[in-house]
């Protein structure tokens, strides 16, 4: 088997159903699969699953335990040489994974890869390549300076954006919305951290693969469509609520895990502070926000 992709899906039918309905030209003529952890939908996403592609394998899974986990229980699974971590509102262009995986195979030293990511709109998704959420990075990007000053570097660490956008790179972290491991990786590094309840998991084994001496790198001669929050954690209001507070959260685990041992007792009590700051601030704009469907 060469490719394994594994899917978290959460009451998104209609997107789940157009992400699969690329897969096969999204692989070529490479060996597939796809494996499915579904996290208690309630609307017919696991009927559909069955009805509509037979070949998927679905995954029992009996809670909804949040991304981290359920995507661990489908890479577990997982038979292909390279494993690829998927979300539901993507859709795959044709030969997009085929790529990513004749690059993995020709650069031995690469643990991790992630393509290209674009929006609906076909505008890049900044989010796709990252450098390391240190402190300075994180402020920039928090306080906006990052797009006030998108070309200085010293101001656009965590995004990149003084990078070229089209160029191989060796990167801090990619998106989890699309990213690809060796078996090797898995089986060594291990799964993603499950105190990363919804977001930051991408980040956080980026981060422990580069430890572990592979390199993390962003391939944009492959490239997907994203559509961001439609996947299932954020389909209704209340929904907002705990992707705000969940989003904030993983910050905050992501820099007591790695980060907070470097710097002064002073600076953190500092940056925990501000944190907590705009959290609140995220909180309290969330009613004014526009619902999703």
């Amino acid at each position: 088997m060469d490719i394994s992709i594994c899917i978290v899906s959460l009451n998104c039918s209609k997107r789940l159903s157009e992400c699969l309905q690329t897969l096969p030209k999204a692989v070529g003529n490479r060996s597939w699969e796809v494996l499915i952890v579904d996290n208690q939908s309630t609307d017919d996403t696991v009927q559909m699953i069955q009805r509509d592609f037979p070949d998927v394998t679905l995954v029992p899974y009996d809670e909804n335990a949040g991304f981290a986990r359920a995507q661990n229980h489908a890479i577990a699974h997982a038979e292909g040489e390279y494993i690829v971590v998927l979300n539901p509102d993507t859709i795959a262009p044709p030969d997009s994974l085929s790529i990513l995986m004749d690059f993995m195979k020709s650069n031995p030293d690469a643990g991790v890869c992630g393509p290209k990511v674009l929006n609906e709109d076909l505008s890049f998704q900044r989010s796709c390549r990252r450098g390391i959420s240190t402190p300075w990075p994180v402020i920039s990007y928090f306080t906006k300076l990052d797009r006030v000053f998108k070309d200085n570097a010293f101001f656009s660490g965590y995004h990149l954006g003084h990078l070229n956008e089209d160029e191989i790179m060796e990167v801090g972290g990619v998106s989890g919305s699309c990213m690809m491991m060796r078996k090797e990786i898995r089986d060594t590094v291990g799964y993603f951290d499950e105190q990363f309840y919804l977001y930051q998991e991408d980040s956080d084994y980026c981060i422990r693969v580069a430890e572990a001496g592979w390199k993390v790198v962003y391939v944009p001669t492959s490239h997907i469509i994203h559509a961001g929050g439609l996947g299932g954690t954020r389909v209704s209001r209340s929904h907002i609520f705990i992707s705000v507070l969940e989003w904030h959260r993983s910050y905050f685990k992501l820099y007591r895990k790695h980060f907070a041992h470097e710097y002064p007792f002073l600076f953190n009590i500092f940056y925990y502070a501000a944190m907590a700051l705009k959290l609140a601030f995220g909180l309290l704009r969330t009613p004014f926000r526009r619902s999703y469907t």
